[in-house]
Protein backbone atom coordinates (compact mmCIF):
# COMPACT_ATOMS: atom_id res chain seq x y z
CA UNK A 1 0.00 0.00 0.00
CA UNK A 2 1.07 3.56 -0.70
CA UNK A 3 0.93 6.33 1.86
CA UNK A 4 0.32 10.03 1.30
CA UNK A 5 0.25 13.11 3.45
CA UNK A 6 -0.19 12.71 7.16
CA UNK A 7 -0.68 9.03 7.97
CA UNK A 8 -3.16 8.08 5.26
CA UNK A 9 -2.96 4.60 3.83
CA UNK A 10 -4.39 4.12 0.36
CA UNK A 11 -6.19 0.93 -0.53
CA UNK A 12 -4.08 -1.74 -2.20
CA UNK A 13 -5.24 -0.98 -5.75
CA UNK A 14 -5.77 2.76 -5.24
CA UNK A 15 -3.61 5.27 -7.14
CA UNK A 16 -3.23 9.04 -6.97
CA UNK A 17 -4.25 10.56 -10.33
CA UNK A 18 -4.02 14.27 -9.45
CA UNK A 19 -3.49 16.42 -6.36
CA UNK A 20 -4.01 20.02 -5.35
CA UNK A 21 -1.87 22.56 -3.67
CA UNK A 22 -3.17 23.53 -0.24
CA UNK A 23 -6.32 25.57 -0.80
CA UNK A 24 -9.46 26.89 0.87
CA UNK A 25 -12.60 24.79 1.04
CA UNK A 26 -16.08 25.79 2.12
CA UNK A 27 -19.02 23.55 2.97
CA UNK A 28 -22.69 24.48 2.58
CA UNK A 29 -23.21 24.07 6.33
CA UNK A 30 -19.63 24.79 7.35
CA UNK A 31 -19.86 24.55 11.15
CA UNK A 32 -22.11 21.48 11.11
CA UNK A 33 -19.93 19.65 8.58
CA UNK A 34 -16.80 20.41 10.58
CA UNK A 35 -18.53 19.14 13.73
CA UNK A 36 -19.38 15.88 11.96
CA UNK A 37 -15.86 15.44 10.60
CA UNK A 38 -13.81 16.61 13.60
CA UNK A 39 -16.24 16.00 16.45
CA UNK A 40 -16.37 19.65 17.50
CA UNK A 41 -18.33 22.62 16.17
CA UNK A 42 -15.72 25.17 15.11
CA UNK A 43 -16.19 28.61 13.57
CA UNK A 44 -13.25 29.37 11.38
CA UNK A 45 -11.45 28.80 8.14
CA UNK A 46 -10.91 25.39 6.56
CA UNK A 47 -8.05 24.57 4.26
CA UNK A 48 -7.37 21.29 2.53
CA UNK A 49 -5.02 19.21 0.46
CA UNK A 50 -7.13 17.27 -2.04
CA UNK A 51 -6.28 14.16 -4.02
CA UNK A 52 -8.10 12.48 -6.89
CA UNK A 53 -7.58 8.75 -6.83
CA UNK A 54 -8.95 6.09 -9.12
CA UNK A 55 -11.59 5.35 -6.42
CA UNK A 56 -12.50 8.59 -4.66
CA UNK A 57 -11.89 12.22 -3.83
CA UNK A 58 -9.70 12.30 -0.75
CA UNK A 59 -9.22 15.45 1.33
CA UNK A 60 -7.00 16.26 4.25
CA UNK A 61 -8.89 19.02 6.08
CA UNK A 62 -7.44 21.49 8.56
CA UNK A 63 -9.93 23.61 10.51
CA UNK A 64 -8.36 26.80 11.86
CA UNK A 65 -10.62 28.22 14.59
CA UNK A 66 -11.48 31.91 14.85
CA UNK A 67 -10.79 31.76 18.60
CA UNK A 68 -7.09 32.15 19.23
CA UNK A 69 -7.17 29.91 22.32
CA UNK A 70 -8.28 26.86 20.26
CA UNK A 71 -5.88 24.59 18.43
CA UNK A 72 -6.39 23.77 14.73
CA UNK A 73 -7.80 20.30 14.09
CA UNK A 74 -7.39 18.04 11.10
CA UNK A 75 -8.82 14.85 9.68
CA UNK A 76 -9.28 12.99 6.42
CA UNK A 77 -12.57 13.12 4.51
CA UNK A 78 -13.39 11.22 1.36
CA UNK A 79 -16.23 10.24 -0.90
CA UNK A 80 -16.54 8.12 -4.06
CA UNK A 81 -17.31 9.74 -7.41
CA UNK A 82 -20.75 8.08 -7.46
CA UNK A 83 -21.90 10.48 -4.73
CA UNK A 84 -21.42 13.57 -6.94
CA UNK A 85 -24.76 14.87 -8.23
CA UNK A 86 -23.58 18.05 -9.93
CA UNK A 87 -20.27 19.81 -10.39
CA UNK A 88 -19.43 23.13 -12.03
CA UNK A 89 -16.98 26.02 -11.88
CA UNK A 90 -18.37 28.62 -9.49
CA UNK A 91 -17.64 31.60 -7.29
CA UNK A 92 -18.92 31.50 -3.72
CA UNK A 93 -19.23 34.99 -2.27
CA UNK A 94 -20.09 34.30 1.37
CA UNK A 95 -16.54 33.88 2.70
CA UNK A 96 -14.18 33.99 -0.25
CA UNK A 97 -14.21 35.95 -3.47
CA UNK A 98 -12.40 33.21 -5.37
CA UNK A 99 -13.23 31.04 -8.33
CA UNK A 100 -13.39 27.36 -7.56
CA UNK A 101 -15.27 24.17 -8.13
CA UNK A 102 -18.77 23.76 -6.71
CA UNK A 103 -19.80 20.16 -5.99
CA UNK A 104 -23.23 19.02 -4.94
CA UNK A 105 -23.07 15.54 -3.50
CA UNK A 106 -24.86 13.02 -1.33
CA UNK A 107 -23.93 13.54 2.31
CA UNK A 108 -23.84 10.13 3.97
CA UNK A 109 -23.15 11.31 7.51
CA UNK A 110 -26.22 9.45 8.70
CA UNK A 111 -25.86 6.66 11.24
CA UNK A 112 -24.86 3.38 9.67
CA UNK A 113 -23.78 4.98 6.38
CA UNK A 114 -20.64 6.62 7.76
CA UNK A 115 -17.38 5.73 5.94
CA UNK A 116 -16.64 1.99 6.16
CA UNK A 117 -20.19 0.81 5.54
CA UNK A 118 -20.43 3.09 2.53
CA UNK A 119 -17.45 1.35 0.88
CA UNK A 120 -19.09 -2.04 1.42
CA UNK A 121 -22.36 -0.80 -0.11
CA UNK A 122 -20.48 0.67 -3.07
CA UNK A 123 -18.66 -2.62 -3.69
CA UNK A 124 -21.96 -4.46 -3.80
CA UNK A 125 -23.31 -2.04 -6.41
CA UNK A 126 -26.16 -0.81 -4.22
CA UNK A 127 -24.88 2.73 -3.72
CA UNK A 128 -26.98 4.23 -6.53
CA UNK A 129 -30.16 2.68 -5.06
CA UNK A 130 -29.24 4.01 -1.63
CA UNK A 131 -28.49 7.46 -3.05
CA UNK A 132 -31.86 7.63 -4.80
CA UNK A 133 -33.57 6.99 -1.46
CA UNK A 134 -31.56 9.70 0.27
CA UNK A 135 -31.91 12.62 -2.15
CA UNK A 136 -32.79 14.91 0.76
CA UNK A 137 -29.30 14.32 2.22
CA UNK A 138 -27.60 16.54 -0.38
CA UNK A 139 -24.94 19.08 0.47
CA UNK A 140 -22.44 21.30 -1.35
CA UNK A 141 -18.84 22.23 -1.09
CA UNK A 142 -16.70 24.82 -2.83
CA UNK A 143 -13.13 23.74 -3.50
CA UNK A 144 -10.93 26.74 -4.31
CA UNK A 145 -8.16 24.93 -6.18
CA UNK A 146 -6.23 27.30 -8.47
CA UNK A 147 -6.62 24.89 -11.41
CA UNK A 148 -10.37 24.31 -10.90
CA UNK A 149 -11.03 23.85 -14.64
CA UNK A 150 -8.51 21.01 -14.75
CA UNK A 151 -10.09 19.42 -11.66
CA UNK A 152 -13.54 19.69 -13.28
CA UNK A 153 -12.24 18.00 -16.44
CA UNK A 154 -10.42 15.20 -14.57
CA UNK A 155 -13.34 14.39 -12.25
CA UNK A 156 -15.74 14.28 -15.22
CA UNK A 157 -13.35 11.95 -17.10
CA UNK A 158 -13.02 9.65 -14.09
CA UNK A 159 -16.79 9.61 -13.53
CA UNK A 160 -17.50 8.79 -17.20
CA UNK A 161 -14.86 6.06 -17.22
CA UNK A 162 -16.24 4.50 -14.03
CA UNK A 163 -19.83 4.68 -15.36
CA UNK A 164 -18.84 2.93 -18.58
CA UNK A 165 -17.10 0.13 -16.64
CA UNK A 166 -20.01 -0.32 -14.19
CA UNK A 167 -23.26 0.45 -16.04
CA UNK A 168 -25.35 -1.33 -13.36
CA UNK A 169 -24.04 0.55 -10.30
Amino acid sequence: MSQIGILKELEEDEKILHESSICDIEFDKQEETIRQILGEKIKGRVICKTYLTNKRILMWLLAVPEKRDMEPKSDWYSFPYERIIKMEPSKRRRHYNKTGLEMEFIDLFVGELFTGTEEMISEKGRLRELISRRKSEKTKLWLYVPDSQLWNLKINEISRERASKNPES
